[in-house]
């Protein structure tokens, strides 16, 4: 460097000046300009390794490579004068310990530069400390550069933490060479030639350093570094994903929450463009209803582009469990899609999180089920479903008689065309019934509330539906039924209508007498829903085939799950060893990667425990604010899955008009900026086309304050609409105004 600065000097004085400062204090300046080099760059490196999940062996290097870097410099800071580089002197004094018979004595004699040494060496690593933070506080927090800027940026600091070790690293090994000539010592075995290195030479030896870490980099390095860019940029970018461009158009006490760090370019364009907050050319579920724009979620609340802070007392379609902006389900997504594989075919690959997902699932049934096969909805399960509880009778018999479904009336399964030829869902099949299979067969729905007698046991009413099912196998022939489908506790269809006690095993009982296939269908329900991790645990009584979604994912990415028994599995392997089903997006990795982080966190923080407390409180306060009210005709559920249904006349149950559409007047209400509460609304609770409820389904973190809330909105809202009912002020809408039967409840299987 001082060499350089020489020849420099002569066209410019300033550079005579900077001769002189180079030759006095050039290895310190040196030092110095690497020190902060490899700063920009040691930071990133040790983070990915420690805190991101795509941690390699270059990550690694980096790693270590700064920490030798920063004890380099150490040494480089302790050197007594310009003459002699710290290496010489503790080359030296290693010498002398090494080959003098008093080791003590070499000690005692350099104690003095030693503790010096080694308090000037704590004083830097604390220093070095508080720069590294200074430093990480800024790099990470400086979200002002596009990703392009911020690429360059990266790039130019590695670019210079490969060429200036390079010289450094020369330099420290020609004055070492030089202090060994010197000397004249060696602790080693063999003896060292006569090294003579010019000041040219050693020029020439930068240069040829300098160039070569060009190359190295450029060819080596430079590749994997913009591949760990653009990873770290994505993380970065979805962490800090906020919508502060906006805010201004909204309350921020609201949204503070979500509002913490500056957005990036891609989701601002998105929320500053006029058209995709105005308007909408997507084939939403109602062509004449205008959807408001929901922008963030935090907790029980979801947050609307006006400004509103909705309480979501039905996690949507009983979907978000833990709420929304779940930081550790979200960085589980982030670190799965850091891996550059979201997906992977699953005619060529497994891969270990979808295999931990099943793992973990199995074990949620105390392993009273025996394989997993994930799907992307409850919808594709069901289907799934249909075809594997086919597949169970024909691996045994290619002519087998069994073709047949029993289920349900007032069931719902799903919205494709074989899970809709299952459910007894009336309005939604409506439409489609030309094309629905003719080999499902219901009978009535276990409601306790409009079927059971006056002074009837459920001891009697459960022989009753079982007599009822015994009945319609002998009506088909027990040879040609394949399954019964049920679900433990009625979602949408109903409204929350849990099986009375005995049920569940008086079905399974004529299904095992038949030898026919016990299958339950928890998507709603299920997954700690109703306080149980399946609701059939509550009774025991363990299904051939089950089949879950909806909490699974807990809306943080689309999945679903068939559980299958080890009887249905065995008929496989004896078979031709192959489920002759699949789809394109089953068993994604990063839809695996939510739903194990939703499962961990619901055991871990003991949510089943909540769930079922809060359940608990929920259905005393319903029932003591909501029991006397004339139109309230029922209040059932489990767990935090509460349905209210409403009816005209309290004491023959008569349910109203449809035309009235009371469930949506009450839910529409709900939602308005005057109560800032979603209720699910649903119809056909008495007769499949007739009957209104709500369902109540917070997320499994809910307090007990927030049932309060709940509960005293709800009891507002129904007060508001049936006063308009009961003085007589209400008009039957229009028939453009009514939403089509199949479109007044959300789909329970999506």
């Amino acid at each position: 460097m001082a060499l350089i600065t020489k020849h420099l000097s002569l066209a410019n004085p300033f550079l005579g000046y900077l001769h002189k400062l180079c030759n006095k204090y050039g290895d310190t300046i040196l030092g110095l300009f690497w020190f902060i080099m490899v700063i920009c760059f040691y930071l990133p490196a040790a983070l990915r390794l420690f805190k991101f999940s795509n941690a390699d062996v270059i990550s690694l290097f980096f790693f270590i490579f700064g920490l030798a870097s920063i004890l380099g410099f150490s040494l480089l800071l302790l050197t007594p004068n310009n003459k002699q580089n710290n290496f010489a002197l503790i080359y030296k004094i290693m010498v002398k310990w090494l080959k003098s018979p008093n080791k003590l004595k070499i000690i005692l004699e350099n104690k003095k530069a030693i503790l010096l040494s080694i308090g000037k060496l704590l004083s830097f690593m604390i220093i070095f400390i508080l720069i590294l933070f200074i430093v990480s506080s800024v790099f990470l927090n400086y979200s002002d550069l596009s990703s392009l800027e911020f690429s360059w940026c990266m790039l130019l600091y590695t670019r210079l933490t490969i060429i200036f070790p390079s010289l450094y690293l020369m330099h420290i090994f020609s004055q070492t060479l030089k202090c060994i000539k010197e000397t004249q010592l060696s602790p080693f075995v063999f003896h060292y030639p006569d090294y003579s290195i010019s000041k040219m030479n050693y020029s020439i030896l930068q240069l040829l350093s300098l160039f070569t870490s060009v190359v190295i980099f450029d060819l080596c390095i430079k590749p994997h570094i913009i591949r760990q860019l653009d990873i770290y940029y994505i993380s970065k970018l979805k962490k800090d994903l906020s919508i502060s461009n906006i805010k201004n158009n909204m309350d921020t006490n609201n949204i503070e929450s979500i509002n913490k760090n500056n957005n990036r370019e891609f989701i601002s364009s998105i929320y500053n463009n006029p058209d995709n907050m105005t308007r909408s050319v997507s084939l939403g579920r109602h062509l004449n209803k205008v959807y408001e724009m929901v922008i963030g979620g935090d907790g029980l609340y979801l947050f609307t582009q006006d400004g509103r802070r909705i309480l979501d007392a039905s996690s949507g379609a009983a979907v978000s469990c833990l709420g929304y902006g779940n930081k550790k389900v979200i960085s589980a997504i982030i670190e799965l899609l850091n891996t550059g594989t979201p997906y992977v075919a699953s005619t060529f690959w497994s891969n270990p999180v979808s295999e931990a997902l099943c793992n973990e699932l199995i074990k949620g049934t105390n392993n009273l089920m025996a394989r997993v096969y994930l799907t992307g909805s409850g919808s594709e399960a069901m289907e799934a479903t249909i075809k594997l509880s086919r597949q169970y009778f024909y691996e045994g018999d290619k002519q087998t008689p069994r073709v047949n479904f029993i289920a349900r009336e007032g069931s719902y399964h799903g919205n494709t065309i074989g899970a809709l030829s299952i459910s007894g869902h009336l309005a939604r099949r409506a439409p489609y019934t030309p094309f629905l299979m003719e080999n499902v067969h219901h009978i009535s729905s276990c409601n306790a509330y409009r079927q059971q007698l006056e002074g009837e046991t459920d001891l009697a009413f459960v022989a009753r539906k079982a007599a009822e099912l015994d009945a319609k196998f002998q009506e088909l022939g027990p040879e040609t039924v394949i399954g019964v489908i049920l679900e433990p506790v009625v979602g949408a269809a109903i409204g929350c209508v849990p099986s009375v006690p005995g049920y569940l095993k008086a079905m399974k009982d004529v299904c095992d007498k038949y030898g026919a296939l016990f299958i339950l269908d928890e998507v709603m329900c299920g997954v700690g829903r109703t306080g149980t991790l399946h609701a059939w645990q509550l009774e025991g009584v363990v299904p051939d085939i089950q089949i879950i979604a909806k909490a699974l994912g807990g809306g943080y990415q689309p999945i679903g799950a068939v559980l299958a028994s080890e009887k249905v599995i065995n008929a496989l392997k004896e078979g031709g060893g192959e489920f002759i089903h699949g789809q394109t997006y089953q068993a994604m990795p990063v839809q695996a990667a939510a739903a194990l982080e939703v499962l961990r966190i619901i055991i871990e923080n003991n949510l089943l425990e909540n769930v079922s407390k809060q359940g608990a409180y929920l259905e005393k306060c319903l029932k003591a604010e909501l029991s006397d009210h004339p139109y309230v005709g029922d209040i059932r559920g489990r767990g935090l899955f509460w349905g209210i249904e409403f009816v005209k006349d309290k004491i023959t149950k008569e349910p109203f008009d449809p035309q009235l559409g009371v469930a949506q007047k009450i839910s529409a209400l709900s939602i308005s900026p005057k109560y800032n509460m979603t209720v699910y609304p649903g119809t056909g609770s008495a007769d499949g086309v007739r009957g209104d409820h709500i369902i109540i389904s917070p997320p499994y973190i809910v307090t007990e304050d927030d049932i309060n809330l709940i509960v005293k909105t709800i009891k507002a809202v129904i007060k508001e609409v049936h006063e308009e009912l009961a003085n007589k002020i209400t008009e039957i809408p229009a028939a453009s105004e009514v939403p089509a039967a199949s479109e007044e409840v959300p789909a329970a299987s999506e």
